[in-house]
């Protein structure tokens, strides 16, 4: 009886560590020599400034960032808010907006910090 329900305890105690290890959420890993850096927004290129003047009124940028990839490729990253809503929104070289998406689930709401208006 005393070695049944040991065994049963060790199952027990091996299933529960193989289903968290399952679980376990890693960090997404950052693409090999992607150069991310942080600019000013006035460094943005006209056309993306434009973009969000014209189509994200009462938004200001709270980060941007310039992506360059190993082959040269440059694209800007740039994080807008508006009271607690925030957007991230994706230009090429040029300025010309590319794509918006979703604030990662989890995130915490845009920090009290004066940002940068949009000009």
């Amino acid at each position: 009886m005393k070695k049944a329900l040991v065994t049963f305890l060790v199952a027990m105690i091996a299933t529960f560590a193989i289903a968290q290890n399952k679980t376990e959420m890693k960090p997404a890993a950052k693409p090999e020599g992607l150069k991310k850096t942080e600019i000013k927004a006035t460094d943005l290129p006209k056309a993306a400034s434009d973009y969000i003047a014209m189509n994200m009124k009462g938004y200001t940028i709270d980060k941007a960032f310039k992506i360059e990839d190993p082959k040269g490729e440059v694209t800007y990253n740039v994080t807008v808010i508006k009271g607690t809503e925030r957007e991230h929104l994706k230009f090429d070289k040029n300025g010309v907006f590319q794509k918006k998406s979703e604030p990662k689930s989890g995130m915490a709401p845009a920090e009290k910090k004066p940002a940068e208006p949009v000009k």
